[in-house]
């Protein structure tokens, strides 16, 4: 993560990016038109550390003068619908969907690591195909690619050569990394990981599988003698 925010909160610099975008600070809360500043954070019903996270992140907002609305909606709610509610011209709609689902302006979610680098940063960052076609209708909604609803199209060359190869993945990451900084949009807090402790007597064992680990070998461990 390059120097400075996130990882170095700047409270004088978020103001003033506020200020720069009309909005001003009005008995205690950042206002824009007579209108409240408010935003939406979510978290996968009740699962830990996310709703934790969530409850902290909300407070510190509110502490800084913006409203929050803090929702915990079931994983398969927030993954499948909410998250991937259609966006126009690059924008989820604020208004939120005829169901009465509201748009989510930030969401404390797992996200999957390992497996093929330029798989990972094509489902994370990548467009859809219709996001970048020329002719398309920027009017027309659209499900996004991802869970974040980022389309860079000036990026997606990029991310395109990398998937298919064509261009070296450390080669690509070298021209999207700085900008997917910039962006902001996908900013980990922390990596889980468990530790196997394995005696000197048993042989066999691997990594596994993705999404299995080391377990999904254990049919080939073998116990040595004592």
């Amino acid at each position: 993560i390059p120097p400075g925010p996130p990882t170095a909160p700047d409270v004088a610099k978020a103001e003033e990016s506020l200020k720069a975008a009309g909005y001003a600070k009005t008995a205690g809360t950042w206002r824009k038109n007579g209108k409240a500043l408010s935003l939406v954070i979510a978290s996968p019903a009740t699962q830990e550390p996310y709703a934790t996270i969530a409850k902290e992140l909300a407070a510190e907002l509110v502490a800084q003068g913006i409203e929050v609305n803090a929702i915990t909606p079931p994983p398969r709610d927030l993954f499948s619908g909410l998250l991937a509610m259609p966006v126009v011209d690059g924008v989820q709609q604020p208004s939120g969907d005829s169901a009465g689902n509201v748009g989510i302006d930030i969401a404390v979610v797992p996200q999957a690591v390992g497996g093929d680098t330029a798989s990972v940063l094509a489902s994370t960052f990548g467009c859809r195909p219709e996001q970048t076609a020329s002719g398309t209708d920027k009017t027309k909604p659209i499900v996004p690619g991802n869970s974040a609803g980022l389309c860079v199209p000036a990026l997606q060359p990029s991310i395109d050569t990398a998937l298919s190869g064509s261009t070296p993945i450390a080669e690509a990451l070298t021209t999207l990394e700085p900008e997917l900084w910039r962006q902001n949009v996908v900013i980990p807090l922390f990596q889980l990981a468990d530790t196997l402790a394995i005696g000197s007597g048993i042989s066999g064992v691997t990594p596994g599988p993705p999404m299995v680990g080391p377990f999904g070998s254990a049919v080939n461990w073998t116990r040595g003698p004592k």
